[in-house]
């Protein structure tokens, strides 16, 4: 009985501790809810990390100056040139958006453009003078995209904006090169300007074969490149209706106002020296220093001539401003 008793509870120890044993092992395939907690945790903390180097890596990437701005004349277009650095001013290279503009003396614009940056863009310069290299963005603009202006030279203005918004100071630089308006389109813009505000007057004289008319007169600004001159105008046309060629001597034109007079500026054009029969010349003279407030009574004379008895003629306008009123 006794024996049978050991070998019942030998059985019992030896099935408890399988039992044991089992359940034991079952509960290691598995880990603990704070175990799994802790580890979710971590890897949600490792991509948070990540995400802030990430933006840290691209801070340290975005430029903090701008600089060594220039723009090159080489001969049918502008070379534009400017460079980025970082905080510790070395050249870098960055994306972003450049914006330009240049104008002329005057202020007049003459050219705008936005485009992007791209960093791959940027190259590496010498300077002629030192040797030295540098890394900058460049890009060139042909001269038949910029408005002409009156003089060669002028100023250009760039501006940068970073990929992350940042809008950096304008730079501003001389700028030498510009297309220019030839003598002759000048003389054009001049006489367009002149006819908006001239005094139209229409008045005609006809002898000794010849039909003088006085068009119109005003103050006339004449741009002679970087110079600006303000005259006195009178446009004339000049018809032969006579049998035989004739003349007008314009250097003897004058303008009478309040006793004083002012005579032809050799800047005039009026071309009647030779005029043969049937032919029609038009052109205009110019006087100096004539006061602003010009009022009243004038007398303006398109010059002299001789008739076949070799007499004087003068081809002479009484004018009362007075009557008259502008375009």
């Amino acid at each position: 009985m006794k024996n049978s008793l050991a070998v019942i509870l030998t059985f019992l120890f030896v099935l408890t501790s399988c039992l044991s044993g089992c359940t034991s092992h079952e509960l290691n395939t598995e880990k603990p809810y704070s175990e799994v907690t802790n580890l979710e945790a971590t890897e949600q903390e490792k991509i948070i990390v990540d995400a802030e180097s990430s933006e840290k890596k691209i801070e340290s990437q975005a430029p903090t100056y701008i600089g060594n701005f220039r723009v090159q004349d080489n001969d049918r277009e502008l070379e534009i040139i400017f460079s980025l650095y970082d905080p510790s001013k070395a050249y870098m290279s960055s994306n972003g958006y450049v914006s330009i503009r240049i104008e002329s003396n005057n202020g007049k614009t003459l050219y705008l453009d936005n485009h992007r940056v791209l960093e791959s863009d940027f190259s590496t310069f010498t300077q002629t003078l030192t040797g030295e290299q540098f890394e900058a963005y460049s890009w060139k603009i042909p001269l038949s995209e910029i408005n002409k202006s009156e003089s060669w030279s002028g100023m250009a203005y760039i501006q940068f904006k970073s990929e992350n918004g940042i809008i950096f100071e304008e730079l501003s630089t001389s700028v030498f090169g510009l297309p220019e308006y030839s003598k002759d389109e000048l003389d054009i813009i001049s006489s367009l300007e002149f006819s908006k505000n001239a005094v139209v007057i229409n008045k005609t004289i006809k002898q000794d074969g010849l039909e003088v008319t006085l068009k119109q007169i005003g103050f006339f600004i004449k741009n002679e490149y970087d110079t600006k001159t303000t005259y006195y105008r009178a446009d004339f046309i000049v018809y032969n209706y006579g049998r035989e060629a004739s003349r007008i001597s314009s250097y003897n034109g004058y303008l009478i106002h309040n006793k004083s007079q002012y005579d032809r500026s050799y800047n005039s054009n009026l071309d009647v020296y030779d005029l043969k029969t049937g032919i029609q010349r038009e052109g205009y003279l110019l006087f100096d220093n004539v006061p602003s407030n010009l009022a009243g009574e004038i007398i303006i004379s398109a010059g002299s001539a001789y008739d076949r008895n070799y007499n004087n003629i003068d081809y002479t306008f009484r004018i009362n401003l007075d009557d008259y009123t502008t375009k």
